[in-house]
């Protein structure tokens, strides 16, 4: 894998990888709470399915570091990998198949990049999903599927709603951005017009189809932590500040148009997807108009 094209120096490198595991480690940190703590207390789960996110955690960690060592790769970006793919999936995933297939999927997709360039993260996590739909699939935890909970919009803010293990939280997606956007080298534009232009999509949606679930899905953390974590990532993503807008302004307008057909918490991560293939034309087009201008 060839060095990030807009960072000149290591250290420079260095510092960004450790914005985002802080920030990450962070919405695991409400993950850990959600899906353990809060049902213990409640009596919904075991003592043992307390641990059930931090072996979600640790098994991503442990499986991207392993694919990382035997593809010659950077350890600590595929930490990183390894830790949003585990915050974006389900508590319900089955745990014996999912390092089975996380590094099934994440090996295929890492040795493809070594030989053309393509968007990892994203991919692994759609190969995931499309693996794990062959069984029952929900985001729904025990108390969420007995509905033992009234939440109301502050409480889906906070990230009570439906969700991934780690990703459900707005607020911890908003205070993870924060994180990150102490950085100088973080692209904060693609996330800032992603949600702006998902942001506008939804309640235009909304105006016409008079759903309310279209308000619900503004508060949903899981479709901006796609945002914030994902369609910022090193590689498969534009560089220039008119190519970083234009891809968050398709990516999030997109979102918002597929949320209307698809769960909401894929439509971001398959966004990204599609608009990461080639990252390189949103900043050769506007390059071109530039000097044709």
């Amino acid at each position: 894998m060839m060095n990030v094209p807009y960072l000149h120096y290591p250290k420079d490198e260095r510092s960004l990888k450790k914005a985002y595991l802080i920030a990450i480690l962070l919405l695991w940190v409400f993950g850990f709470y959600k899906n353990g703590i809060l049902l213990y207390q409640n009596d919904y789960i075991s003592f043992l399915d307390l641990f059930i996110p931090i072996y979600f955690l640790g098994v991503s960690a442990g499986v991207s570091l392993l694919v990382a060592f035997l593809l010659k790769q950077n350890l600590f970006l595929y930490l990183i990998y390894g830790l949003i793919l585990g915050a974006s999936i389900s508590i319900n995933t089955n745990m014996i198949l999912y390092p089975i297939l996380l590094f099934v999927a994440l090996f295929i997709t890492s040795y493809i990049d070594q030989k053309r360039s393509i968007p990892v993260v994203s991919l692994t996590r759609l190969f995931l999903v499309l693996a794990i739909l062959v069984q029952t699939y929900s985001y729904l935890n025990v108390s969420e599927k007995i509905g033992a909970f009234n939440y109301d919009y502050f409480d889906l803010f906070l990230g009570y709603g439906v969700g991934g293990i780690a990703s459900s939280s707005l607020l911890f997606v908003i205070l993870a951005f924060f994180i990150l956007l102490f950085n100088p080298f973080y692209k904060r534009m693609i996330p800032v017009m992603a949600s702006f232009s998902f942001i506008l999509g939804s309640a235009l949606l909304f105006l016409i189809t008079r759903d309310s679930s279209y308000i619900t899905t503004l508060l949903n953390g899981t479709v901006y932590f796609s945002f914030v974590f994902v369609a910022t990532l090193f590689y498969n993503t534009p560089i220039t500040k008119k190519g970083m807008i234009s891809y968050g302004l398709c990516i999030g307008l997109v979102s918002a148009l597929l949320s209307a057909f698809l769960p909401i918490y894929e439509v971001g991560f398959l966004s990204i997807f599609l608009f990461s293939l080639f990252p390189s034309i949103f900043d050769q087009i506007l390059q071109k108009k530039h000097l044709h201008s």
